[in-house]
This record gives structure tokens, sequence and C-alpha cells, in this order.
């Protein structure tokens, strides 16, 4: 009988083969089977038996199969009836493609198609490393042995022109390449149409929108980008597929060559392909709007041109010359950014900057990013110093100068008027009610080509000059308030657009800095604090997935709603002009495909409507909330950590912009015609109104101000961005920002929340407003002239649609078994799947409709619907759209209330550990971007393996928490711990599940960059139940916070639970439990009963083994588990320590695990001082 010495980690293993010789890879598995064995930590608590190597008939077969399919040539028939491999494929199809009762031969059909993929996509390749890593971690040698078979049996397969190769090959591999990432991601880079001079001044800010130009810059660029992504693509899957034969033993080395051709074979050729797609269906978007910025802004600058003239003719006098040099020097002054735009205009520009502010870090020392509103070229700013000059003139007596000087209490000379005291003094001499003064003012900025906002952005950028001087200048303390009151005057008269939270912010702003004190700075440091914390908790690639996958699914809830409302109007009478409601429909969709038109639509909004713009386009309005709208050195990195985020905001602000205008111009339009008023199609175009340059034009005018207005916030309102009036939002959201740190760990985004609750009520059949409006449709009322909207009465029909769809998906074969799970499985098959799930709460606004959809089909179904607590706290998530899944908001609405109540020391810091961990954690954020595809291409199944970071150590809990998201966080902390001791702290052990016993780990940690959400492996029948009987968690067990005694228990009972609950729940007797009829109680409710008493009897059960078990030891159960969870190595020298000292014994529950515990401790160091 041959005999062979193995061995592993140092430790040393016979095994003996009756039958024949065994090859190396055969030695090991039973070398590797045996340690397994003696590896148990339970013994007979587990009641687990080990079979000795040579009964392992099943092993051996599989290993005699792998040789017969790398010695013997196999075609495709012939494997179809090779039982080894047909039982291989059953498994492999349930284990890992989630397929529950396939024939074997339709699961090797299904492993070939799968292998194929795994060929030419990356995700399917990093997938199976992590599945086939996690098996060898776990020592499931069984499925191992499943994938060497499969995998050695499609590698023998004959090449796709043989003679004997398996069918389908085609639509496999396209399949394979069509849903791989690197494919899709190629199609939706950037390189189409142009993005031209001024379209490309904004985003340039961004530095990755520098890279983003970079990448869309020429054809060959194009190109060039295109092959690079396919490459890496092609390196992903080279990668992922050599280390998982790597981790399978079926490949010995690793092959870089390899790697490079898969780079080189996959750029070339595939580079091309989505190239030309994207290009064809852009131009083919483009089409009708080619050129329209560059034509737009050239009938701007003829008009501003047409504005210099008149102009040059009201200052050819030696004073209105004067009076327009002190004005341009005044702007200079408020915004030092204009000074290039003045050499030509004035000669004192240059001088009045150097005094104003003295060194040329000032500006920048205000830490103002941009200079604040006058963001223009050489000809608008003559038009605003003209208009600006002739107004002035006109409210100023003759022979007196423009601007008056300024006086303290005792008369003393204290500085010169600024424009907007000059021009609130005028505007009250312009007329005795607005609209005269309204008149007189908008005629003049006609003339020029001006809007109220060109005029509005210099109160802007003097105030801002006020709030930066007033640390270095201290008589601007004396006169501010003047300023202040000056921006009352222009402001009431309702001409410059200032909403009143503009114009309260702008006093607020005014008064903290000058009250300012050392205590503001803190708070004002502390706040910007936070401020960059919000804007790091968006930073993910993932994060911007999830918002740009929310926002193409608003665009379809918009695409419905414009449908139904044009149909009510149209049933009614009452609609907009026939032709103009088609395309309203599709008004926003339109917007987002030609991005052409719709960056256009900006650039004129930027152009003449300054803080209209400033008020869409701000950035990250819940980030800015933050600060109250200030800007904070920590501004420029929260910016950048945002780019992508801000990127895709911005491109839904556009199109829906664009979507808005057009529907208010065919509003306009339609109501313009029933008046009996002559216009013309052309002059409501949106496009036309651009290339004719009358854009400032038309939305200058009353109506046109109401309908940009409109626009506005109904855009902002598309992206959840919308500002409340009402006095409890505005309360809320600053009660939420008024205490650093505190309000938004619990709601991070209010606004946003605000905004998804009023999306989810006026989406809803609760939507009071929609039948108030179908009353009034069936009763005829409304005005004939005007246009009337159903828009209510539309969003509430479709979001009873929405609602059913989702109570349908909760009843089909997608749902998972939590109310926000999806399950990934095959539409097209007709096998019974299970499939990973993945969560959907990001995705809104799925959420309410699910949460909702759910209860109606547990309902349907007859399941347990409100038999826990849990549905209060999934309501609050789903129907707020706060996102609790993880940190302080989900602790404080499950226990945190109760524990802070308690009065319990430990669980206030417990609480207050939380907290901080959790603030702490949240600025590592940007590292997930790192960690995941390091997770999911290098680090091995360890780094994938979920850690408890509880801890009854604050400061352990802390530094887990702060850890999690860094690249190689478990290696980290095993240094950590190595370096200062475990005394100091203590490494985070594996999460252990406890209806399994066994490891949770993440499954592809790169799809939460790539698709926005991580998946979940397939949960037991066990599991499901739980789930479907609405059966806490805590029931199964009750987590401590010593995961060392949690992780004991939950290995224990989940072991327990797989033996004897799980075939249980499968059996006929469990299946066919009837009714109780007489006790009121339904089929699910009687099950619930009896699980839940089987879960007792089972805990029961192992709590009472603990302790018959802790009896026979010396030490308890959880210090023999520590023990057991140690390098092979370093219990080898402790054992050997031991029998030496103490002496060997028969059984291991004789030992000493304290002893060993502090033999094992000794072994380490001495192992470490060998190392040095």
């Amino acid at each position: 009988m041959p005999k062979y010495k193995v061995e592993i980690n140092g430790q040393a293993f016979m095994v003996d083969s009756p039958n024949r010789e065994l090859t190396d890879s055969e030695a090991e598995m039973y070398a590797r089977q045996q340690m397994e064995a003696d590896r148990t930590p339970e013994g007979d608590l587990l009641q687990v038996t080990q079979p000795f190597i040579e009964q392992d008939e099943d092993a051996q077969i599989k290993l005699d199969a792998i040789e017969a399919l790398k010695m013997e040539d196999q075609t495709y028939d012939g494997l179809r009836q090779n039982q080894v491999v047909l039982d291989a494929a059953k498994r492999f199809a349930n284990d890992r493609l989630g397929y529950e009762n396939m024939e074997g031969t339709e699961a090797f059909d299904e492993v070939i198609e799968h292998f194929r993929s795994f060929d030419v996509n990356e995700m399917t390749a990093t997938r199976d490393y992590g599945y086939v890593s996690g098996l060898k971690t776990d020592k499931k040698e069984e499925q191992l042995n499943d994938y060497r078979v499969l995998f050695n049996a499609y590698d023998a397969l004959p090449n796709l022109y043989e003679k004997g190769a398996a069918p389908g090959y085609f639509l496999d591999y396209l399949e394979g390449i069509a849903t791989a990432p690197s494919t899709y991601i190629g199609l939706l880079l950037p390189g189409g149409g142009k993005v031209a001079g001024q379209a490309a001044v904004q985003a340039n800010k961004l530095l990755i929108s520098r890279l983003v130009n970079q990448m869309s810059g020429t054809a060959t660029r194009r190109l060039a980008t295109t092959a690079a992504v396919e490459g890496l693509g092609g390196v992903a899957q080279d990668v992922s597929a050599q280390k998982t034969l790597l981790e399978a033993d079926i490949q010995k080395d690793y092959s870089r060559l390899q790697t490079t051709a898969a780079f080189v074979l996959s750029a070339t050729p595939a580079a091309v392909i989505p190239l030309v797609i994207k290009e064809n269906r852009i131009l083919a978007i483009e089409k009708g709007s080619k050129d329209i910025i560059e034509i737009s802004q050239k009938a701007i600058n003829e008009k501003n041109k047409a504005g210099n003239k008149i102009v040059d003719k009201l200052i050819i006098t030696k004073k209105s010359k004067e009076n327009f040099d002190t004005i341009a020097n005044k702007l200079i002054s408020a915004d030092p950014t204009l000074a290039p735009l003045t050499e030509k205009l004035v000669v004192k520009g240059e001088k009045v900057i150097t005094k104003i502010t003295g060194e040329k870090n000032l500006y920048q020392g205000a830490d103002i990013n941009d200079g604040l509103g006058l963001k223009i070229n050489e000809d608008k700013f003559k038009n605003i110093v003209g208009s600006l000059t002739e107004i002035l003139q006109k409210g100023t007596p003759k022979g007196q100068p423009i601007f008056r000087e300024l006086t303290d209490n005792t008369g003393k000379v204290i500085g010169q008027e600024r424009i907007t005291e000059a021009l609130a003094r005028t505007l009250r001499g312009l007329g005795d009610s607005d609209s005269v003064v309204a008149d007189n003012f908008g005629a003049m900025l006609k003339k020029y080509n001006l809007t109220t906002d060109d005029i509005a952005n210099v109160f802007m950028a003097e105030v801002s000059q006020a709030g930066r001087l007033l640390s270095t200048v201290g008589k601007e303390k004396q006169n501010l308030n003047k300023l202040i009151e000056s921006m009352d005057t222009v402001a009431g008269y309702d001409l410059f657009g200032f909403s009143k939270e503009a114009v309260e912010g702008l006093k607020k702003a005014n008064k903290l800095a000058k009250d300012a004190n050392p205590r503001t700075y803190l708070y004002d440091g502390a706040r910007a604090l936070d401020q960059a914390r919000l804007a790091f908790m968006t930073s993910q690639v993932g994060t911007t997935v999830r918002n740009t996958i929310s926002g193409y699914s608003r665009v379809g809830f918009d695409v419905l709603t414009q449908a139904l409302n044009n149909g009510i109007a149209k049933a009614t009478g009452k609609g907009i002009d026939a032709k103009a409601a088609n395309k309203d429909i599709f008004a926003i969709a339109f917007g987002l495909a030609n991005r052409q038109e719709s960056k256009a639509v900006r650039l004129m909004l930027e152009n003449g409507f300054g803080n209209e713009a400033s008020r869409l386009f701000r950035e990250l309005a819940d980030i800015q909330d933050a600060t109250g709208g200030k800007v904070s050195r920590l501004h420029g990195i929260s910016r950048q950590v945002n780019a992508l985020n801000t990127l895709s905001d911005n491109m839904f602000k556009e199109a829906a912009l664009t979507g808005n205008l057009k529907r208010q111009l065919n509003v306009m339009y339609t109501n313009a015609l029933r008046q009996g008023k002559e216009v013309k199609e052309l002059d409501f175009d949106l496009i036309d109104i651009m290339k004719r340059g009358d854009f400032n034009k038309v939305f200058g005018t009353d109506t046109g101000k109401v309908a940009l207005q409109k626009a506005i916030d109904d855009s902002l309102y598309f992206t959840y961005q919308r500002s409340f009036n009402n006095p409890t939002a505005r309360f809320f959201t600053q009660a939420i920002h008024s205490v650093p740190f505190v309000g938004t760990s619990f709601i991070p985004f209010p606004r946003f929340m605000m905004n998804a609750m009023k999306f989810t009520y006026e989406y809803s059949p609760f939507n009071m407003a929609a039948y108030g409006e179908l009353f009034g449709a069936v009763t005829g009322r409304g005005s004939k002239e005007y246009v009337q909207s159903y828009e209510q009465a539309a969003k509430g029909m479709v979001g009873m649609a929405m609602l059913i769809g989702a109570t349908a998906m909760r009843m089909s074969e997608f749902a998972g078994e939590r109310w926000y799970e999806g399950k990934i499985i095959d539409p097209f098959s007709d096998e019974e799947q299970s499939g990973n799930t993945i969560d959907l709460r990001p995705m809104f606004p799925a959420a309410p409709y699910l949460f909702l959809g759910d209860i109606i089909a547990r309902n349907l179904k007859g399941d347990p619907v409100l038999e826990n607590r849990k549905i209060i706290t999934d309501g609050i998530q789903a129907l707020s759209g706060a996102q609790f899944k993880a940190g302080m908001g989900l602790y404080m609405l499950e226990s945190g209330v109760e524990d802070l109540f308690t009065g319990d020391p430990e669980k206030i810091n417990k609480m207050m550990a939380n907290f901080g961990g959790n603030i702490i954690s949240t600025f590592t954020i940007p590292a997930t971007v790192l960690q995941d595809p390091y997770n999911t291409f290098i680090a091995k199944d360890d780094e994938r393996i979920i850690r408890d970071t509880n801890s009854d150590s604050m400061f352990n809990l802390i530094l887990n928490k702060t850890l999690s998201r860094i690249p190689a966080n478990n290696a980290i902390s095993e240094y950590l711990e190595d370096t200062l001791g475990e005394d100091i702290y203590k490494a985070p052990d594996p999460l252990k599940s406890a209806n399994t016993g066994e490891n949770i780990r993440r499954i592809t940690p790169l799809t939460r960059q790539m698709y926005g959400v991580l998946q979940r492996g397939e949960r037991t029948e066990f599991e499901k139940e739980l789930e479907r009987l609405k059966i806490l968690p805590s029931t199964v067990y009750r987590r401590t916070r010593n995961p060392d005694i949690d992780a004991f228990y939950s290995t224990i009972i989940g072991r327990h639970i797989q033996a004897e609950i799980e075939p249980y729940i499968k059996s006929d007797a469990y299946q066919n439990i009837k009714n109780r009829d007489k006790e009121g109680l339904s089929k699910a409710e009687v099950q619930r009963i009896v699980l839940k008493e089987e879960i007792s009897r089972v805990k029961s059960k192992v709590m009472e083994l603990s302790r018959e078990y802790s009896k026979q030891l010396k030490g308890t159960p959880v210090q023999r588990f520590e023990f057991e969870k140690l390098p092979d190595t370093q219990k080898t020298l402790a054992y050997a320590k031991y029998h030496k000292e103490i002496g060997s014994h028969a059984s291991d529950d004789e030992y000493d695990y304290i002893k060993l515990l502090e033999y094992a401790k000794e072994a380490k160091l001495t192992k470490e001082v060998e190392g040095l």
C-alpha cells in the first residue's frame, strides 16, 4: 500500500492509498481533507463525522474523471453521456448558476454557456474567482472538484470549427461580450457631437471633467479611449480567469504574457464597433441642432455689439466717460476677476485692484473658487457698465456726482456709495409704483441686451466684497447695514428675481460676518467639515451609477405623466396645441438624448440669467445646505470627490431645463392663440429663439420670467432638489444642519428626503389633488382662455400603475425574499431558479412602490404582514427616501433610543462609539472605489469575508469602522494587532451567519461600483422561510457586543439548524401543514408558530450541550474556539509544548485550552523574534 507524506503549513500528514499510486495534487487533496477533519473544533457537540480518506470514493471518481478528460479526445455528445460530468453540472447549476432542479444534460449546456461567458466577460470571470476562492477557504472540496471536472470538460471540447464542438457558440459569445461592463462603458463614454467653446468651460472646472473632455476630443483620441477601456476589460477578464484557475489548482503559474496578449487582442478589434455605433447614434439625434452653440453664441455677440454702439454714443461726453470709468472700477473692486475685461475700457482698473486687495493672495484667502457673479465677456461687461451709467445719470441732478459720500454718526466721511446703494436711491426716484419702475428699468435693459440677472449679479458681487473685507477694513462694519438696506430696496421691487430664501440668506450671511468671533469661526469650520463629509458620502462611482439609473427612471415617469396630462386636457378641450402636445411628451427625454441642444440651453441661461442658472446648477444642493451656502476651504475637495456625481446631476438638469422650457413655450403659444393674438409658431420654438439670439428677450418679459422660473422649479423638482418655502420644511432643513455632524448622522440629505416624500405622495393613489383635478375635468371647470393642467391627476394615475406593477413584481419569480430585493435570474429559462439578490432601495423611486407592493402581495398570498416591528423602520425608509441601511440612522431607529433611555453607561458608551465611528468612517468612503476592485481582482478570499466590527472596546469599535472601507483593511487590522498587541487592539473576526454557521462574504464587490448595487448570495430554505414568515433574525440568535461569543454560538447554532431544521422545512410534514380554522390561524401563521418552536428547541439543545461541554473543558467553549482559529503552525507548536510539559490526552475535550492559548501566544512571539 503506497504511503505519501504531505506538508501543509508546516504540518505533516500521512496519506494511504490502497488501490493505486496518487499524483501530487491527489495526495494534497486527501491531506487537506484530513486536516479539515482534525480541525473540527466542536467534536461531539456538532455531531460531525469525518470519513476516512480511503472511503472517499466520490473524490477518487472525480479525480479519475479529470485525468481522463485531460488524456482522451472528447466531443460534445460524448460528454453529455458522461455521468460524472452531468452530476457535477447539476450541482454546479444549482450552487453557482442558481438553477434548482435542472436535468444533467440541460445543466451541462448551461455550464458550457457559462464558461464561454467566462472567456470574454470580466464580470463572469471575477464572480468565478470569488466563488472558487470562497470554496477553497471554506474547504468545500466537493464543489471545488465539481468546478475542476467541469472546466476540464469544457476545456477538452473541440474548437468551434472542429467536429464534435458544442453548438450555440456564436450566440453564447455574443451575449457574453454584450453584457460585459467594458462593452457598454465604451458606448457611454463621451465622444459624439461638438462640445465646443463656452459649453465646455464650466465643465473644465472639475478635474475629472477635463479628463472626460480629453477623452472626447478627436475621433483618433476617442478610438484610443474606447480601445483602452476594451483592453482593460480584457485584462480584468484574464486576471480573474487565471486567478480562478490557480485557486482551483487547474493552472500552476500566473502568465503575464497571456494578460498582455489579452489587452492587445481585446483592444484592437473591439474598440471600433462601439465607437461607430455611438457616433452614428449621436449624429442622428443631433442632426436638427447641429452647431447650435456656435450659431446661438454668434447671435448673442451680435446683439451685444449693438449694445456696445449705444454705449459708445453715451460716453462721448467727458462727464459720461468719467462716470463710466468710476462704475467699471467699482465693479472690479467687487470682483477682481473682471480686471482683464477692462484693459481696453478704463485706465484705472489695475490700480484699483492693487489698492483694494493690498496683496494678491487676499482674494484667494477668501477661498472663493470662482468670481462671484460676473462671468461675462468684454462686450457684455461694457453694456452692463453703460446701462448703469445711463440709469444713474438719469437719477442724479446735473452737476452732482452719481455716487454720494457716506458719513458716520459724527458726520465724518467714511466712504462712497456702492453701485447697489446708488441704484436703490435711483430706483426710488423712477416712479411711484413698482410697475412704472419696472417699465422704465426694463426698457433700458432691453436696449443693452441685458437681463435683470446681469444687474443683480452686481449686487451679489458687492455683498461678497463687503464680507471679504470685514476682517481687514474696520470701517466696513459701519456701512454694511446701509448696503443691506439697499439690498432690501432693490429686492423689494421684485425686478431681479431674488427669492425670499436668497434675500434672507444674504442677510444671515452678512450678519454672521459682521458678528464674526473665534467661536463663529470654529462653528463654521465644523460645518465645513460636515459638508465635506456629506460630499464624501456621495463620492463613489456606484452612487453616480445609482443616481443615473434613478434619473433615467424619472424620465420614464415624466413621459407617462405628460402623456396622461395632455390626454386628459385634450379630452376636455383645454390642452395645448395638438402638434405641440406630442412634442411635450418626450421633451425631457429628447433633451437627454440631444446633449448638443441641452448644453446650448444651459449656456443661454448662464449668459442671460445668472441667478436662475446658479439656482438650478448649484452643485450638490443638500451638501451646500450644510454650510448655508457658504464657500469653505474644503469646498474644492468636495467638488473633486463629487465630480462624477455633479456631471450626472447636471446632465439631467440640462435635459429637464430644455424640456420644461419647451413646454412653457408651448403653453405661452397656445394661450396667445386662444386670446386672439397674431403669433407665429417659430417665435415660440426654443432652438429658433436661441439661433436668433432672443433668449434674453423672450424670457425677460413678465410672462417669460414666470415661464422661466416655472421651468427652473420643475427642473429642480425633477432632480429632487427643489427648495421648500413653507416654514416647517425650512425649519426641518435648518435644524438638521444647525449642529454639525449630529442631525446629518441621522438624516444626511434632508432636502432630497423632502422632495422624495413629495414625489411619493404625488405619484400615489393618495394624492388628493389628483381627485380634485379629475373632478374638474369631468365637470368642465377651468378657464377657456388658458391651458388647463391635469398634472396631479396624471401623477396619481401613474403612481397607481407603478404600485400595481410593484405588486406584480413582488408576486413574481423576480422578487427576492425581502421587500426591497430583486433576483438575478434568466428571464428566458423555464427552469426553476434561485439566483443572487440585489438591494433595490437605493434605486429611488423604486423603494416606496416595492414596500407597499410587498404588503399587498403578502395579503394576497396569505403571508404574514405586520408580525414584527421592523415594518415600522422599513416603512420610514421606504416612504421618506431616507437611506438608513447602515450607520447611525438605522441604529437609532432600531435600538439607539431604547439604549439611550436605559441609562446604562455601557450602552451609552457603545452608542457614542458608534456615533464617532460612523462619522469617521464616512470620510473613508471615497476609498471604497479602490477597495472594491482590489477585493474583486487582487485580494485573497479573506478580504471578501465580512468582519464583525463590534467590540466592547470603544477604541476597537471606532478603529474597526474607520478601517472597514480601506483596501486591504483586514490585513491592516491584523498588522495593527501584531504591532500593538491584542491587549490594545484586536483585529475583527469573520462575521458568522447564525442561520448556516458559515462566514458571510461579499459576492463580486466590484458590482457596487459598476452597477450601483451589491449582490447577496442565495439564501437557504431556512433563511427564505424566516423572511416569508416575518421572523426576526434575533429570534435565532441575538448578537452580543462580544464578537468571540457571537462567532462561537453562531457557528454551533447555524450548523444545527442546517442539520435539523433545514431538512424539516423541506419535508412534506411542514409543507402540508393545515390551517387552524377554529383558532382563526392561516397556514402561514401556523407554520410561523411551528418554526419558532423548532428554533427554540434547537437553541435550548445547543445551550444545554454548551453547558455540558463547558463542564468537560478546562476553559470555556469560546476559548477552545479561539484556539482552533489560530494558524496551524502556531497550534502545532502549542500542542508540542503542552505535550512536553503536561502530557497528551486521548480526547480533545481533556485539553486545558487556557494553557494552549498561552503556549500559542508564546509560540507567536518566538516566531516573530526569529523573523527579526
